[in-house]
């Protein structure tokens, strides 16, 4: 088997050294579908092999073809990539004492594929939108396996999950009822990380709909929406809310009348409540679902053991409060025993107040990092939208952290963050100025002629 994952390892070398552009779209079609789910490729015990493996080999091959033409070095010019970067070295040197071979083998590799794939993947506009309706299909497929396990006919996160040589019942979740409903894992194999990563993809759903309007294009939002419903998490729930919000507060921001925007928040808001109780008065499965989910979301037990924890967490991090406790996995598993607390209470624990600060700089500036754009008047409606929604994406994978240890949709969301830097570059939003030898390689207006096709 080993021999076997070596020799994949191999060929997925050479193929995107040989064949960059289609093994760029192969990993955009598979990385992010599979790597939730930590699909085994190869079940070995020596060389365990992934798609996380399998894609990284083949971007270090692209990225060594291509070498200087893909400018990299533009993308690291972005003060929030800076900061990010920083901060990711931080927790893997001290994470290295612990926790060394996740580090290498998952961190690092999956680190290296959520900064290069988007950027490496978009040299023109229309490679910006086929990777906005993949991953919107991909969020489709997600859905259909929580509806599918919800209604009893397929567990397809369990089938997988089985494939892997150190699978076990214990950290699988089934079997898990909430306010007398089944609580399904999702495809992430987990409730609260499956629903954060649908509310990462909801607005990209949106903005595949905005991109090219069709009923299929509407219709996924709107499953998305109900998947996210049955995973019951409150975290989602609410980073569902502030997503809504932050998109009708953009989309009314770019209206040049006062009215004209309240009259836009309005409109959406009444449309939106009156689809909710058409659907709650018409489809008793919807009444039953909506009436334990709502009793669930307003429990407040577990509220209150989570409040409890934070002072204890407090006490922690004040004694080591510069150099942390250690990698982020030891300070949630030993230190506080595996309760539940936000992930800047982790990062504390982890490196101390230097660490958390750096968490909150890139966590405040990453959602808001595109939207200053919107105030140049050449832009079109269509990079309007793609600014707009693809900020709400990250609005959706950020505020989850609040409430819980979950960063698991931060590779899918630099990905979207790179793919989005880059298309913001050929249409020439985001600028950068010519050097005098550099003048000849790169035309003043199109940042984009200097990629190489």
């Amino acid at each position: 088997m080993a021999v076997l994952s070596l020799i994949i390892i191999v060929l997925s070398f050479f193929f995107g050294y040989f064949y960059p552009r289609k093994a760029l779209w192969f990993v955009a079609l598979t990385f992010p579908l599979l790597n939730p789910a930590n699909v085994t490729i190869i079940p070995s015990e020596i060389l365990f092999l992934n798609i996380s493996r399998i894609s990284s080999v083949m971007i270090l091959a692209v990225h060594l073809k291509r070498g200087k033409r893909l400018r990299f070095d533009l993308l690291l010019k972005s003060k929030f990539i800076r900061i990010f970067l920083f901060f990711s070295v931080w927790v893997i040197l001290i994470s290295l004492g612990d926790r060394a071979k996740n580090m290498i083998f998952s961190y690092i590799p999956n680190l290296y594929i959520s900064l290069t794939l988007g950027y490496f993947l978009i040299k023109e506009e229309k490679d910006y939108k086929v990777l906005i309706k993949i991953l919107s299909c991909q969020a489709l497929l997600f859905s259909a396996v929580v509806f599918l396990d919800f209604f009893n006919i397929i567990n397809l996160q369990l089938i997988v999950a089985q494939w892997s040589p150190n699978f076990s019942l214990d950290f699988i979740q089934i079997n898990d009822i909430r306010a007398g409903l089944s609580r399904v894992a999702g495809w992430d194999g987990n409730s609260i990380y499956s629903a954060t990563r649908l509310v990462v993809l909801f607005p990209i759903a949106l903005l595949n709909w905005k991109l090219k309007k069709g009923l299929f294009r509407l219709i996924i939002p709107v499953i998305i929406a109900g998947a996210i419903l049955l995973l019951m998490s409150r975290a989602a729930y609410i980073s569902f809310v502030v997503t809504l919000v932050f998109i009708i507060f953009w989309l009314s921001y770019l209206k040049k009348q006062f009215l004209t925007k309240v009259w836009s928040i309005v409109r959406y808001f009444i449309a939106a409540s009156l689809l909710a109780v058409i659907l709650y008065n018409s489809v008793p499965v919807v009444k039953t679902i909506v009436d334990e989910i709502y009793f669930f979301t307003f429990q407040t037990n577990d509220v209150t053991q989570r409040q409890d924890r934070l002072p204890r967490a407090t006490k922690y991090i004040m004694e080591k409060p510069l150099l942390g406790h250690g990698s982020p996995y030891y300070s949630y598993m030993t230190v506080m025993d595996t309760d539940d607390i936000p992930t800047f209470y982790i990062y504390a624990l982890t490196g101390g107040f230097p660490l958390l600060i750096l968490l909150i700089i890139w966590w405040v500036y990453m959602p808001l990092y595109f939207v200053r754009y919107l105030k140049k008047r050449f832009i079109t409606k269509e990079q309007s939208n793609v600014i707009i929604y693809a900020s709400t994406a990250f609005v959706g994978g950020l505020v989850p952290m609040l409430a819980n240890w979950n960063q698991v949709s931060l590779v899918l969301m630099i990905i979207i963050f790179g793919a989005t830097y880059r298309y913001l570059m050929i249409n020439n939003i985001i600028q950068f100025p010519v050097r005098q030898h550099m003048k000849k390689e790169i035309a003043p207006t199109k940042i984009s002629c200097q990629i190489n096709k």
